[in-house]
């Protein structure tokens, strides 16, 4: 007898609206198709349900994926472009210098030149000859100087790099390379020694 019954009313006097719980949306009428026996034929099952999110979650990722990817890129053009600059830069630094000191040296050598033609009674010649001798005679000692003090601290830094593996093995092992090889009659560098 209580199938037959009427819903009660509302506050208004009409039927009272049936809401869905919360969180939770209202299905329209018209997504919602019952077969004959009362079965929604939208039902999914689970496995497809579990597909479709792989299938999203593979798409975020390969978005997320173009996104980092498309970051690399742009931070590889802005660390060239910033290079590229920074090279530009340099290179006009470096003619500005160079032409400065190119502009200077050959004053001071005029003047020079000039000075020592006075000296060897105004003939011009000798002035020039025995300032390009002395220039060349300045950038050769130079050079044989700056050779010299390169050779001899790379050598002594070559033999303090092996001076303190050895120190380094002596501690680890208790002996070094070279007392292995002066007992073994060879050198530090594997040659026999005679």
């Amino acid at each position: 007898m209580q199938k037959n019954r009427p819903q009660p009313a509302g506050r208004n006097g009409r039927r009272a609206a049936q809401h869905a719980a919360p969180g939770s949306a209202r299905a329209s009428d018209a997504a919602v198709d019952f077969d004959a026996n009362g079965q929604n034929e939208q039902k999914q099952s689970p496995e497809m349900d579990a597909l479709q999110l792989l299938l999203r979650q593979l798409s975020e990722l390969g978005e997320y994926f173009s996104y980092y990817l498309v970051a690399k890129a742009d931070s590889a053009k802005l660390d060239l472009r910033n290079a590229i600059f920074s090279m530009a830069l340099a290179a006009l630094a470096f003619v500005v210098v160079a032409s400065v000191s190119i502009a200077a040296i050959w004053f001071v050598l005029d003047g020079v030149s000039e000075g020592l033609s006075v000296l060897f009674g105004n003939r011009p010649w000798a002035g020039s000859l025995l300032t390009g001798l002395l220039l060349a005679a300045g950038l050769g000692g130079g050079m044989c100087g700056i050779v010299i003090r390169l050779k001899k601290t790379a050598r002594e830094r070559t033999v303090g790099k092996y001076e303190n593996r050895q120190s380094r093995q002596q501690l680890q092992y208790g002996h070094n390379v070279a007392e292995r090889a002066a007992a073994n009659g060879t050198g530090a560098n594997g040659t026999e020694r005679k």
